[in-house]
């Protein structure tokens, strides 16, 4: 059996972490419990339900990279520096930087981490060096 390293294991962990958070967000959002946001149904509408397809887009991130799935890889990182970028469309206060760490902290393991993603099972033997 192949080894996962323990880096890997935390990125996929904080992967589903920010799945949870964007869950999260969506339900408050929908339930109209953000105190914030107008009150403008078709606004809350679809930022309840963009949160909630992030949440989705993450959730299915995390299972296709325990595969190793070489498009995904790059999608996961595309989507970590997209939504990086969208954290500077906003006002930037102490809540943005949270997410914004929770946003970065996976695309740089990812980095670390690339080639464990991007080889392919057959050429690690069980204690995940190359043979």
């Amino acid at each position: 059996m192949t080894r996962r390293p323990f880096s890997v294991t935390v990125t996929l962990g904080l992967i589903l972490f920010n799945a949870v958070i964007w869950l999260a967000f969506g339900v408050i959002v929908a339930a109209h419990l953000h105190p914030a946001l107008p009150d403008e149904p078709a606004y809350l509408l679809i930022l309840s339900v963009l949160s909630l397809g992030a949440a989705l887009v993450l959730s299915g991130l995390a299972f296709f990279l325990m595969k190793h799935n070489r498009l995904v890889y790059f999608l996961a990182l595309a989507f970590f520096g997209l939504t990086t970028l969208a954290f500077f469309l906003d006002d930037f206060g102490w809540i943005d930087l949270a997410f914004l760490v929770i946003n970065i902290l996976p695309a740089a393991l990812l980095l670390k981490d690339r080639d464990w993603y991007l080889h392919d099972l057959s050429h690690l033997t069980s204690t995940g060096i190359h043979s």
